[in-house]
């Protein structure tokens, strides 16, 4: 048995989930401060138009991040569920076709960005103060930059897939560490300000999607991963397998985009309605730190879910979820706890302005009330999509994302005003949490069911072939049987 074997089939589940967890936290930690790196060096230029260009990016830019989800997560769940059933030629083509489909799709994303740039920047909200700055930036982090970022990030599921979270981490943080060390050096030393910050980014995801490479080289010999050309396969039973699954992922972070969007055009609406509005621009900065950190430990697991799930291994499957559960619900009532205990220290971490930090308190106490099922949803979603249950993952976006979210804020904008928009999130989120709870459950039930029948099917089979000898005893001259 190997070591990857080993660790989903014989470690005790704590240390397993330990081994794939801690890795992926952690670089998801320095994906925190590698997205906030742009917008701290940017507002050291003093030029509010270079970084409100970074604002009317950011949306495009996350475009990026949604097909590396639609590939990498959808690839990661199957590839996972191959090996449990030990069907390494579907885990080979899904590997394939995540990297080979994730390049050709963000290929004819950058084409059309490049051809299309004036509208949809104009669609965007770049006026002729930032549209230049805004252009710049997403030339080179998309155009240019694009195909490496993707690729990078795909193999990254990829690795994590087969149990090697620690390798998967590395390459994220080598990226992100880069950039914060590149950040100043292209901004101020060559003084190309938003455009040396995108030509950092770029850099630094070049070298990541390398390392990938080079790790892909010394593994290739003892695991299915490969990117090999020979393997891609447009075939329904890998391509629609992967594309299904990494659908909700790649959509919910799209519509993450949306909802941030329209929460804040909603704010502007009020009286002090920048004030508010910065407010929850920190708080939402704030929220990224718990949702990264959940997300670390949803991704860590999923292969581990995937391969039992796949092997049929249901106890363990149980075992892993109602532990991995127990993590986060103590991580989300720690959270909550620290943001109503000093909610100023945190809004501090962003601003100092004192109008801010008074609304910020406010906004902050209310909003982290989402904690709790902010968190366990990254986990629920998770599970489903290493178990293939992407249409359940789906209808809890949907509901999340284009029903209860928005339909919140207008009612409670229009009853309550910026007051009720605090509590948007925390609703939204908790709704969804319910929802997903409902959903586990009946997924629950059908591993009981599964299990009992596959106890069932052992034992009629023992039985089957059980075999009785009727003889009689040698020298007694056959009257004793």
């Amino acid at each position: 048995m190997t070591k990857e074997n080993d660790l989903f089939v014989s470690m005790p589940v704590g240390k397993a989930i330990a081994k794939l967890a801690i890795p992926t936290v952690i670089s998801q930690i320095i994906v925190i401060l590698y997205s906030m790196a742009d917008t701290f060096f940017i507002g050291k230029t003093g030029d509010p138009n270079q970084l409100a260009a970074l604002s009317i990016a950011f949306p495009i830019y996350t475009v990026l991040t949604a097909v590396a989800n639609l590939f990498g997560i959808g690839a990661n769940s199957l590839i996972a569920r191959s090996l449990g059933r030990n069907d390494e030629n579907t885990a080979k083509k899904a590997s394939s076709f995540c990297f080979w489909g994730s390049i050709a799709l963000t290929a004819i994303l950058c084409i059309l960005l490049a051809s299309l740039m004036k509208p949809v920047l104009t669609v965007a909200g770049a006026d002729d103060l930032t549209f230049s700055h805004t252009a710049d930036y997403l030339l080179y982090m998309f155009v240019i930059g694009g195909i490496p970022t993707v690729a990078g990030l795909a193999l990254g599921h990829l690795v994590r897939a087969v149990g090697k979270t620690r390798e998967a981490g590395v390459g994220l943080a080598l990226g992100g560490i880069l950039n914060i060390i590149l950040d100043p050096v292209f901004i101020f030393v060559f003084d190309m300000g938003v455009s040396g910050a995108a030509i950092a980014t770029a850099v630094s995801n070049t070298v990541s999607l390398i390392f990938f490479l080079a790790v892909l080289i010394r593994i290739h010999k003892t695991t299915c991963i490969t990117i090999s050309p020979k393997h891609f396969t447009l075939k329904r039973d890998v391509s629609c397998k992967v594309l299904s699954v990494g659908f909700p992922a790649a959509i919910s972070v799209l519509l993450v985009c949306f909802s941030i969007s329209l929460l804040t055009a909603l704010l502007l609406r009020h009286e002090g309605g920048n004030i508010i509005a910065a407010a929850y621009g920190v708080t939402a900065k704030v929220g990224t730190i718990a949702l990264h950190i959940s997300i670390g430990i949803a991704q860590g697991v999923m292969p581990l879910i995937g391969y039992s799930y796949g092997a049929k291994d249901h106890k363990r499957v149980r075992d892993v979820t109602k532990l991995s559960f127990i993590i986060l619900w103590i991580f989300s009532v720690l959270f909550l706890l620290l943001v109503q205990l000093i909610p100023d220290s945190f809004i501090r971490m962003f601003i100092d302005d004192a109008d801010t930090v008074a609304v910020g308190e406010v906004f902050i106490r209310r909003w982290s009330w989402c904690a709790i099922g902010m968190c366990l949803v990254a986990l629920y979603d998770a599970i489903f999509q290493a178990v293939g249950k992407w249409k359940t993952s789906l209808v809890v976006a949907v509901i999340r994302f284009i029903v209860v979210f928005p339909a919140f804020c207008f009612i409670l904008d229009a009853l309550f005003g910026a007051d009720g928009l605090m509590w948007v999130q925390p609703i939204a989120d908790t709704v969804a949490l319910g929802l997903a709870a409902i959903f586990f459950m009946h997924f629950k039930r059908s591993l009981a069911k599964h299990s009992k029948e596959e106890r069932q099917n052992s034992a009629e089979t023992c039985i089957s072939h059980r075999i009785i000898t009727v003889s009689r005893e040698f020298g007694s001259g056959g009257r004793t049987v």
